[in-house]
């Protein structure tokens, strides 16, 4: 049932997949556009940018939902995209790209991607999948030392990604010298999955004396953070001392199974309070896999569907599932270590760049209300 349910939802799109249109980038003049912002300019919502290998010079401005993708396997080099607030709750894809800066306020999936900072700001939702973050992931280098990965209120899912902590910097004339962050967070969800989190080490800042001070891997001011298979360490200063692998302020609440390493250990860990779902992305004939994670041995439901351009509120927080095009995949209790999952598999005939959404259900620890999740909003690739 649950298979036909999905290949009906993929019959029912395949008219509007196959109008939308496909603008080749090339800086050599191999294609419809030279620079990325005409090509953006003369887009439509939903239409693909194929970027071939090139610096692309910008910033850029993305203000409706495309997919941008890198041809070749040489990846494009682009320094600077942003999608202001006022292109609304929609959904942008970034696939096979080395950014220096990726700002947004939007629903956003980032495959393959290579950045030196990203930053998911107020209200956004996003999903990283096989990502690099941070310190070496372009040639052009962090702004100001910012973070590698930055939340700011937002919904956040990383899985199977590296972030590595920016370089350290120093502060007004003075030199007072700061700790470089590789991820830092004031608010929101954030799902950590099979990805290392390593802090920054100590450097040193050009007309300054000393060295930076070691930075952690995760600096959590506010917010909820769930880790599972995954390992996050500090940076080491200059004398090889490494200092702590989390920095967990008052407000902050973090969980994580057994299966998550901290380098050097901790003992932080609490209840999570705000479930996550997770999912990859696949090619047509594959298969993909998403799961919920919250507390052991609770009731949990998992749905996939075609996604919204916006949430819509309900009784249990924002849903992104068309309500008339979902199909629930499993009914059931999350295991030992909190996790339910489920999977799906794709035809052969899907079609690629649709951007299909996974969202559970769970009763969290101490309530018996059912609560969504932050959302996986992942592609056909």
């Amino acid at each position: 049932m649950i298979m036909k349910t999905i290949l009906l939802l993929f019959g029912l799109l395949c008219t509007a997949a196959s109008a939308q249109t496909t603008w080749i980038v090339d800086p050599n003049g191999g294609g419809n556009f030279t620079d990325l912002a005409p090509a953006i300019a003369a887009a439509s919502p939903d239409d693909t940018l194929l970027v071939r290998a090139g610096t692309y010079v910008g910033p850029y401005t993305l203000d409706k939902p495309l997919h941008i993708v890198g041809d070749g396997p040489q990846l494009p080099l682009i320094d600077r995209i942003f999608r202001p607030s006022s292109a609304g709750a929609e959904l942008a894809s970034f696939r096979n790209l080395k950014i220096g800066r990726l700002q947004f306020y939007a629903a956003a999936v980032l495959e393959g991607v290579f950045a030196d900072t990203v930053v998911v700001s107020t209200g956004a939702t996003a999903s990283l999948h096989s990502c690099t973050l941070g310190r070496g992931a372009t040639p052009f280098g962090s702004v100001n030392s910012e973070a590698a990965l930055m939340i700011q209120a937002a919904s956040v899912a990383v899985s199977g990604s590296t972030i590595r902590g920016n370089p350290g910097r120093a502060l007004s004339i003075n030199c007072f010298l700061l700790a470089g962050d590789t991820v830092w967070m004031n608010g929101g969800a954030l799902s950590i999955e099979e990805s290392v989190i390593e802090g920054s080490d100590s450097n040193q800042v050009s007309g300054c004396p000393g060295w930076t001070p070691a930075g952690s891997g995760l600096v959590i001011y506010a917010g909820t953070v769930r880790l599972t298979r995954s390992s996050v360490r500090g940076g080491f200063d200059q004398n090889n001392l490494q200092t702590e692998a989390v920095w967990l302020d008052t407000p902050a609440v973090l969980r994580r199974d057994a299966s998550v390493t901290f380098t050097p250990s901790t003992s932080l860990g609490s209840l999570v309070v705000y479930p996550a779902t997770l999912a990859d992305g696949a090619p047509p004939g594959g298969s993909i896999t998403c799961t919920v994670g919250s507390d052991p041995n609770l009731p949990a439901v998992l749905v996939a569907g075609l996604g919204l351009r916006a949430p819509v509120s309900t009784a249990f927080g924002p849903a992104w599932l068309d309500p008339t095009a979902n199909v629930i995949l499993r009914i059931g209790f999350t295991d030992s270590a909190g996790v339910l999952s489920a999977t799906i598999s794709l035809p052969a005939t899907a079609p690629t760049n649709l951007p299909l959404t996974f969202q559970g259900l769970v009763v969290p620890t101490g309530s018996t209300d059912l609560a969504l999740g932050a959302p996986a909003i992942v592609q056909v690739l």
